[in-house]
């Protein structure tokens, strides 16, 4: 075989895209999208620098001739024009020029038609080389050149210009750059994928002893298959493209300004540089894919043995892994059983506390809404004798409206008659403010069939609306009121009228909207009372639950000979038992304590010793008090209650559950106390428990 057979790796090329067919389709795919992305983003850029081009060349420095100038001084000022530096061309617009489109710019507005011609100047529209220094040719102009009354020049627009078009110039060459290296990047991955699908057949070429260029050159040939046929339809697809949105633009009447190179034109180069890049993506990316595989002497295979010792050591894991597992899981299940149905209980009861919680906000909500309610249906009722008051005061307006009428017509002759003068005196300005005013660029910017007809509406609303704007808006103003006056003597009677049957149909709108709100507050009170029920309901399974709780720890004590559970399901709130103050009537000398004991007190505590919950339950008091110091409050439901007070801190918060047994506080002596102890209260049903009921192995003290 010769050393490059071009028909042999032509072949190879076609049968290996056409074998791999849907990788291929895939690499084509990818290459025409990426090569479309580009190919747009890069004609807009062209489109705009083209448009920026023109938009710059049609900016105009407005120079007005002194009226004082005849025409063969008026030619002069032109030619000395010309003559100035950075001047390109200049063209005369006569008065009469510059008043007829005026006119035909504002032809809806009457105020604006039919103006003397001699209330404007001559000018001459003077186009630049630069626009960075348009500010220093006007100056040099009104400086320099005689019989040059005035010069107006927008800075701001030819700033402008300069800077869309530098940070044009560097957005597009950016986003270029990075579209090229993203659309390389993910054509050459696409291309080692459809790569990689061979890489046995490469692998098994390089056993046989075949060379690196023998494999690598249908590859090649197959890149540049994949890269020519993916030009030809990103091109055909870019051309489409292109024409729709070249199409669409010609039929819009609002973006006349917008114009578009024609695709005709530019597409000798569009296509060269389709073809060039994708090609050069394609046999770049086939070579770059086809190296990898080149090094591959054959994919590797574990042997048997690797997987045996793989096998193995996976065995050994595992087998140590159940010898430290079993041993936990068999303690904790011969251990766990009843503490386990215990724990299930409390958490059970922990959820049922949560959606107590959640069906209480509810309550609240449907209270609020309830309260908002009868303010909207009070509100209504305030609404409906206005209303009726309002009735009575139209009635009152159309019996008067009569004499109304007559007064209008004077005031209408009366404003006829300043019209007149105020209009007299708005066209004497005029020519006065033809070389001062504000411009609102945009809102001409969409009507405007090119850019030199857009500066010379901007020219003209300048010319009209800056310092004099008062003028004109005083007429405007006085102009609308006089229309106003003339629709209200024709239309007022009607209106008066038709405003009672208005107010009677709201009237009626809101009695509806009051029985509509009436159904809304009974819906809602029903609501209310069956929260209220389910609550309650809430509360009496939350009970047996903590009832349900205490028998199995109860139970489980017992079989672990603890008897620290007592019966009703309390415990000691502390480590000591010692009661040095029991429940009832006493004496202590101290002032403000109690005279009527309502708990016990525990001593023999210190500052370090933990007050727990006696029962579990949801704390609704953590708060200090000058009489108890330090103390919490725990609900057990159905008004039933622990507290514990004179802590010297406390460790829960409003709302949270605490078990049996959790600590609740560090005892002390804050309040109204003689030295450290605890003292505890219980309640149930609302009525006070002497502790001692339950808690009987205790020390008397006292």
């Amino acid at each position: 075989m010769r050393k490059h057979d071009f028909s042999y790796f032509f072949g190879e090329g076609m049968r290996n895209m056409f074998s791999h067919g849907f990788m291929s389709f895939a690499a084509v795919g990818i290459t025409v999208a990426c090569l479309v992305v580009m190919g747009t983003f890069s004609l807009v850029a062209y489109n705009a620098q083209v448009q920026l081009q023109q938009l710059e060349s049609e900016y105009e420095i407005l120079a007005f001739v002194d009226e004082s100038c005849d025409d063969a001084q008026t030619k002069a000022v032109g030619r000395a024009i010309e003559q100035r530096a950075n001047v390109k061309e200049c063209i005369f617009i006569s008065k009469e020029e510059a008043m007829k489109s005026f006119e035909a710019r504002y032809e809806g507005d009457n105020m604006f038609q039919n103006l003397d011609p001699e209330i404007l100047r001559d000018r001459y529209a003077v186009y630049v080389d630069d626009l960075s220094i348009s500010g220093k040719t006007a100056q040099d102009i009104l400086d320099n050149v005689e019989g040059v009354a005035n010069v107006r020049v927008d800075e701001d627009i030819a700033g402008g210009f300069i800077t869309l078009r530098n940070v044009a110039s560097v957005v597009c060459i950016a986003l270029i750059a990075i579209l090229l290296l993203v659309s390389v990047f993910i054509i050459s991955n696409t291309i080692k994928l459809t790569t990689f699908d061979r890489r046995d057949e490469i692998a098994i070429m390089k056993m046989v002893g075949a060379t690196n260029g023998f494999i690598r050159w249908p590859f090649v040939y197959e890149g540049f298959m994949i890269g020519l046929l993916s030009a030809v339809l990103g091109f055909g697809l870019q051309w489409l493209l292109y024409e729709s949105v070249a199409k669409s633009l010609a039929m819009s009447d609002r973006l006349q300004l917008l114009t578009i190179v024609d695709f005709t034109s530019i597409w000798r180069p569009v296509a060269a540089i389709f073809a060039a890049a994708s090609i050069l993506i394609g046999v770049g990316g086939s070579l770059t894919a086809i190296r990898k595989f080149l090094h591959v002497r054959g994919r590797r295979t574990m042997s048997r043995k690797k997987i045996a010792r793989i096998l193995l050591v996976l065995a050994v894991f595992a087998s140590l892994t159940l010898t430290e597992l079993t041993p936990l899981s068999l303690v904790q299940d011969a251990s766990a059983v009843t503490q386990a149905d215990i724990d299930k209980l409390k958490d059970e009861l922990s959820g049922m506390n949560s959606e107590k919680s959640q069906l209480e906000k509810e309550l609240k909500s449907i209270q609020n809404d309830k309260s908002a309610a009868l303010a909207q249906k009070e509100n209504i009722d305030k609404q409906i004798n206005l209303l009726q008051s309002e009735i009575k005061g139209v009635e009152s307006l159309i019996s008067e409206y009569e004499t109304l009428i007559t007064q209008t017509e004077q005031e209408i002759r009366e404003n006829e008659e300043e019209e007149a003068r105020q209009y007299e005196k708005f066209c004497e300005r005029v020519r006065s403010m033809e070389e001062r005013g504000t411009v609102s660029y945009w809102s001409v910017l969409f009507d405007s069939a090119s850019f030199s007809d857009l500066l010379s509406a901007m020219d003209f609303i300048s010319e009209i609306m800056d310092s004099d704007q008062k003028v004109i808006d005083d007429l405007r103003a006085l102009r609308e009121q006089i229309e106003q006056k003339k629709a209200s003597l024709e239309t007022s009677l009607a209106e008066q009228q038709s405003a009672k049957e208005t107010l009677v149909a709201k009237k009626s709108e809101l009695n509806t909207q009051r029985a509509a709100a009436e159904k809304v507050l009974a819906e809602l009170k029903a609501n209310e009372a069956q929260y209220k029920q389910v609550l309650s309901e809430k509360d009496a399974a939350m009970e047996r639950q903590q009832a349900e709780i205490v028998r199995l720890s109860r139970e489980l004590a017992e079989k672990n000979g603890n008897t620290t559970v007592t019966y009703g399901g309390y415990i000691w709130p502390c480590s000591s038992k010692y009661v040095t103050s029991p429940l009832g009537a006493r004496y202590t000398g101290i002032a403000g304590a109690s005279t009527n004991h309502a708990g016990i007190d525990i001593g023999r505590v210190g500052y370090t010793t933990q007050a727990v919950a006696a029962k579990a339950g949801t704390v609704i008091v953590s708060a200090y008090n000058k009489y108890r110091g330090n103390y919490v409050v725990v609900s057990h439901g159905s008004g039933n209650t622990t507290t514990y007070q004179h802590l010297s801190s406390r460790s829960v918060s409003v709302g949270t559950y605490v078990a049996q047994g959790q600590v609740v506080g560090i005892t002390g002596t804050t309040g109204v106390s003689s030295g450290p102890h605890l003292h505890f209260e219980i309640t149930e049903n609302g009525q006070i428990i002497n502790p001692l009921k339950y808690l009987t192995d205790y020390i008397k003290g006292w």
